[in-house]
């Protein structure tokens, strides 16, 4: 298998990360890229090795490589959002198993600092800033696997009965808790939402938040959910569906 390493700017190659990866997240910092963590080896490997933190900066010559403060939970499919004047991130696997971390990255600090916990270990979630309040929605609580992972997973009769064999032959259930946390408070608030993996999280111009779908039980949702502030409702329902996207438009 091959892991990719490319840069792209419009489209075209412009440079290369120091080693190849995924499942890591990129976030835009003013004019910079903070791409933090992801995994190094084949998805059949557990634990994964988790890549280095750095920054991606485009000068005249293209793309630049610069070194990073270092979580103090490496991990791979977290999620990642900007907030403030730096990077949230939250959930995901670290060695091999999901984390309740949450570590934050302000801006021009050398070291993140850590937030309130998730209320459970999760990685593959979606997270998104809004009106100052971070929100988490989605993702799964999944075994690693053994040596030939893909095998295992297959064979997993509660796998197929209750949750989904990702493309990273990980055994995973979907949560199914939409999650809120204030600026200012000292743990995360569960919301009267429902989200499974693969859900989609979009932030609304008035600073409300769209949760829509996902993969819980076995079945994906179709039900849409509108988070504003601590409270959240019933907004609507569409075709079932997860691992989608969905992007505010102009209008």
């Amino acid at each position: 298998r091959c892991f990719a390493s490319s840069i792209l700017v419009d489209g075209r190659p412009a440079g290369q990360l120091p080693e190849p990866r995924w499942a890591h997240s990129a976030t835009t910092v003013g004019d910079r890229l903070l791409v933090v963590g992801g995994s190094v080896d084949d998805p059949e490997l557990s634990p994964p090795r988790i890549a280095a933190t750095g920054w991606i900066s485009l000068g005249a010559d293209g793309p630049d490589w610069s070194p990073a403060p270092q979580p103090a939970t490496p991990r791979a499919w977290h999620a990642a959002a900007l907030w403030r004047d730096g990077v949230v991130i939250a959930g995901g696997r670290a060695a091999d198993a999901s984390t309740r971390s949450v570590e934050y990255l302000a801006g021009g600090a050398t070291a993140w600092t850590a937030l309130p916990s998730l209320p459970v270990p999760v990685h593959g979630g979606t997270l998104v800033s809004a009106a100052g309040r971070l929100v988490f929605a989605g993702g799964a609580e999944g075994s690693g696997c053994g040596p030939d992972c893909a095998k295992d997973c297959a064979e997993d009769e509660d796998c197929r009965a209750v949750a989904l064999c990702t493309p990273m032959s990980f055994c995973v259930g979907g949560r199914g808790e939409v999650w809120s946390l204030g600026d200012g408070a000292d743990r995360w608030s569960v919301l009267p939402a429902t989200a499974g993996a693969g859900a989609s999280v979009t932030p609304l111009a008035d600073g409300s938040v769209l949760v829509a779908g996902g993969f819980l039980d076995g079945a994906a949702l179709g039900t849409i959910w509108l988070v504003r502030g601590p409270d959240a409702r019933r907004a609507g329902t569409f075709l079932p569906r997860f691992d989608h996207s969905a992007i505010l438009g102009a209008d």
